[in-house]
């Protein structure tokens, strides 16, 4: 017998059941409408995932890196991308001022000081340093220390520089079997005997040889204008820097010049025997000497190898050219003392010049888009967009311990194996040196020079002696000095972090 349903019960079921429909035909209408939104959203929302980092840059005296940074900044990053260029002569007219759009400027490494002094750029952000992209540590040493510091803070990040060295043809020193110069002095002596080797001719005509070693009669420094200046430091460098004794070229608290001493004395006559066996000298710049090493018209030169140099013809040497350190001294001329010492053992006798050209940028101090300065300080020095940006300038060079695996995008494929991995372990050796000299961060450094690259090139075709001519640049580094004001240069000397 069936029992009667409860009215109360039966409707409470149905309702129960209807409420139980609807939630499933809710549910299933909003789980369909929620795939078609994520449908529909998801290409729409990809093109969020670049941020818009829109940036103005300011080049000075490089006008070859301007399109390959726009090519190179775009293919990163969407964003409006301005590149002004101007030459150190304008910037320099104009007080180092820098337009106010301007987020980020990239300059000669002898500007920073400059710089620095007006308050035309910020100190490097910690954030910028510290960063994965520009990974500090695998900075070769002095452009993560000397070259980018002053005042003990950090300002820019690095380009990339050239390393003055000894590239050399081993054939010509072969017939003697000794090793390769150590000292100026040995240059010498290998650049007099050189001079004084007979050109072979061949036996059966009047002819000159076509002996590759029967052309290599000379070795090549560069003393052309511009040149003769800092290939004069690179000769005085290993005499006149000591441990202890940080600035060599003027005295810290005072900025009297000591270019006068005998370290530079001994420089100067070793450089103008140099000049004297090779009068050709006086033209070469470190392109020119190089271009002569590779056609094998050179036993040896002092330079650096780059991309931009190539054999004129399909007979060249630079299959067997091999690289050294620049020669160097046991002794060196103490200032305090005012006589010579003898380094000690554990000091190397090779002192580097670092910081001779090179290239920096900085966020400049009124930047209007801070972040998006960041972001290209922190792209710049990357390692595949530094060598792609820098690799071909002939004016600058490797700047990371990655880059010395893979040398030919900076000095081209026309040396050997041998060259490249000698050459690979020179720069790393160089910059593992604690016994370094480098340029003075002090306002109108340019002026200097060019005061002692003129008085130097006119001295090396004169009877003038070493004493004179360096009487001669003291007197006008010293005016030179009064003018800007001398409590003001030894301020920014002393505050010098380069080591």
């Amino acid at each position: 017998m069936m029992r009667s349903l409860n009215p109360t019960r039966l409707r409470d079921t149905i309702l129960s059941a209807a409420v139980f429909g609807m939630l499933l035909i809710l549910t299933s209408g909003c789980e369909q409408k929620t795939v078609q939104r994520l449908t529909i959203d998801a290409p729409q929302s990809l093109p969020t995932a670049s941020r818009s980092f829109p940036c103005t840059v300011l080049v000075v005296g490089k006008p070859s890196i301007n399109e390959p940074l726009k090519r190179q900044w775009s293919a990163r990053y969407d964003s409006e991308f301005n590149v002004q260029a101007t030459t150190v002569e304008t910037l320099s007219e104009n007080d180092f001022k820098i337009p106010q759009e301007v987020d980020v400027v990239v300059y000669p490494s002898e500007l920073m000081i400059e710089l620095i002094h007006r308050g035309r750029i910020a100190e490097l952000k910690q954030s910028v340093y510290e960063s994965e992209s520009l990974n500090k540590n695998d900075l070769l040493t002095h452009f993560r220390k000397s070259g980018i510091r002053y005042d003990s803070k950090t300002w820019a990040v690095p380009c990339g520089g050239p390393l003055l060295s000894l590239i050399y043809q081993p054939e010509a020193f072969a017939p003697t079997k000794t090793e390769m110069p150590q000292t100026w002095s040995e240059l010498i002596r290998w650049a007099k005997r050189f001079s004084e080797q007979p050109i072979e001719s061949s036996a059966n005509s009047d002819e000159v040889s076509t002996d590759k070693s029967s052309g290599m009669q000379a070795i090549g420094v560069p003393l052309a204008e511009g040149w003769a200046a800092r290939t004069f430091i690179a000769v005085a460098a290993p005499y006149a820097r000591q441990k202890g004794r940080l600035s060599v070229l003027f005295q810290r608290r005072t900025m009297q010049p000591l270019i006068t001493s005998e370290a530079f004395v001994r420089a100067f006559d070793e450089l103008k025997a140099l000049a004297k066996i090779n009068p050709e000298n006086l033209n070469m710049t470190p392109a020119d000497v190089l271009q002569a090493l590779v056609d094998g018209n050179l036993a040896a030169g002092i330079t650096w190898p780059t991309s931009t140099v190539t054999p004129n013809s399909e007979t060249t040497t630079a299959q067997t050219l091999l690289v050294n350190s620049l020669p160097g001294s046991s002794t060196y001329y103490d200032e305090s003392a005012q006589a010579w010492g003898t380094r000690q053992s554990s000091e190397p006798n090779v002192v580097n010049l670092h910081g001779m050209v090179g290239l920096l940028a900085s966020q400049t101090k009124h930047s209007r888009r801070p972040q998006s300065a960041v972001e290209f300080l922190k792209w710049l020095p990357e390692s595949s967009i530094s060598q792609t940006l820098f690799s071909g300038d002939e004016t600058l060079g490797p700047l990371r311990t990655t880059h010395l695996g893979d040398t030919k995008a900076w000095i081209g494929d026309h040396y050997s194996p041998e060259f490249e991995s000698t050459y690979a372990k020179h720069l790393k050796d160089a910059h593992s040196h604690a016994l370094i000299m480098t340029l003075p961060k002090i306002l109108r450094y340019g002026d200097y020079m060019k005061v002692l690259d003129t008085q130097i090139r006119a001295a090396l075709t004169s009877d003038l002696s070493a004493e004179a001519t360096l009487q001669k640049v003291a007197s006008a580094w010293e005016a030179i000095t009064k003018e800007i004001g001398t409590k003001t240069q030894s301020d920014l000397l002393r505050r010098n972090s380069n080591f």
